[in-house]
């Protein structure tokens, strides 16, 4: 019997032993070395500039305009005695001159302009200073001689006033706006393209 007590306890002194070699955690080992730098990343692609964008048009504040029906201009001539320009319109502007006629637009004066009614006539134009206005007027001419129109061969005129200004000279001509219109590609005998540069309205 105190032998098999004797077993029991060895055994199970064994046993313990060997559960707590199991369980125990093994010494930290050392700290390995420190691995290799990674290889750098290649630059990005710059991307690409941008276009320039084209420069702006100038406004219209230094122009302005006059619209007339005439459509029952009927003689010779025609006179705008209802509205005498101002010595401010006539000397310090360029005064450009547009008439319809038909379907078409022409500046003025001009020579073989197709009317409403089918007739080929001449258009001179006039101003006469007096009391401080100016009256402006049309003639209408064919072959040379004094030509009577019927209502309806013309339908409308128009008067396009810009500002004889520089930033330089404070004065500018009339040939330096023709000048400046004709560099930003505009045929100031194009009523279309005179009306888009200006924004005035057709």
């Amino acid at each position: 019997m105190k032998t098999a007590v004797t077993i029991f306890r060895s055994g199970l002194l064994l046993l313990m032993i060997l559960f707590t070699s199991c369980t125990k955690e093994g010494a930290q080992g050392d700290i390995g070395p420190i691995g290799p730098t990674g290889l750098n990343g290649a630059n990005g692609v710059d991307g690409t500039d941008g276009t320039n964008g084209e420069d702006g048009v100038d406004g219209n504040a230094n122009v302005t305009s006059m619209t007339f029906d005439v459509s029952a201009v009927s003689g010779t001539f025609y006179d705008l005695l209802s509205y005498p320009l101002t010595v401010d319109q006539v000397e310090n502007n360029v005064v450009l001159v547009y008439i319809k006629a038909g379907n078409d637009w022409y500046q003025l004066p001009n020579q073989r302009i197709l009317t409403g009614n089918l007739r080929i006539i001449d258009i001179s134009t006039y101003m006469s200073g007096s009391g401080g206005q100016y009256l402006f007027g049309l003639e209408f001419h064919r072959n040379g001689t004094p030509f009577a129109l019927a209502s309806g061969d013309l339908d409308t005129l128009k008067l396009v006033f810009i500002e004889e200004t520089s930033s330089t000279s404070g004065k500018s001509t009339t040939n330096s706006i023709s000048q400046e219109l004709k560099d930003q590609g505009v045929d100031v005998s194009n009523y279309f393209q005179v009306m888009d540069y200006f924004y005035l309205e057709y």
